[in-house]
């Protein structure tokens, strides 16, 4: 059974054995923070993390000196997943 807890333990291992300091947060916010930079719409990324409102995704994933694309932006005013 894949928990919550393993998936802590597990990360920390690989983090530790790579040399690098990172948390399953950090890849959360990684991950969310690319599909966003990638192109991908910001509701459909609010829904992958759970997030009841797609300004949680906005304030915690978009960069600021990210533009979101205009469709994207429409689709978010208009609350269309």
């Amino acid at each position: 059974e894949i928990t919550h807890r393993l998936v802590q333990r597990r990360t920390r291992a690989v983090s530790k054995r790579a040399g690098v300091a990172f948390s399953v947060h950090d890849l959360r916010r990684t991950f969310a923070r690319l599909m966003i930079e990638g192109g991908a719409n910001p509701l459909d990324v609010r829904d992958m993390l759970g997030h009841s409102s797609v300004s949680t995704t906005e304030t915690y994933y978009i960069s600021p000196n990210h533009v979101v694309r205009p469709e994207h932006n429409e689709m978010v005013k208009a609350g269309v997943a």
